[in-house]
């Protein structure tokens, strides 16, 4: 019951915090950039007759992807040192 009294509480602080703030589109720039990547995507990819352009997507893919994984393991041994009371750091 006190978490839930703390969520609320921390959720109406934002919520009163968001609407004083002005409402704004983005910047075509923000917004226009996926097409942009797109673009660039697909000349990349028909470049694979000399290039194998899909397979590197692939591989860069596979290792953010296994850079995230390291971050977020990371991440969780962080806080769990913070939980032992100091007993062990994984920084």
């Amino acid at each position: 019951m006190i978490v839930q009294w703390f969520m609320t509480a921390v959720q109406s602080v934002f919520n009163k915090v968001f609407d004083i703030m002005p409402a704004m589109d983005p910047p075509s720039w923000f917004t226009g950039a996926g097409v942009a990547l797109g673009n660039l995507f697909s000349g990349a990819a028909s470049m694979g007759v000399w290039v194998p352009i899909p397979l590197a997507l692939v591989v860069m893919q596979v290792l953010f992807m296994a850079m995230m994984g390291g971050a977020i393991i990371k991440l969780f041994r962080i806080i769990a040192s913070f939980l032992t009371a100091g007993g062990g750091s994984a920084a």
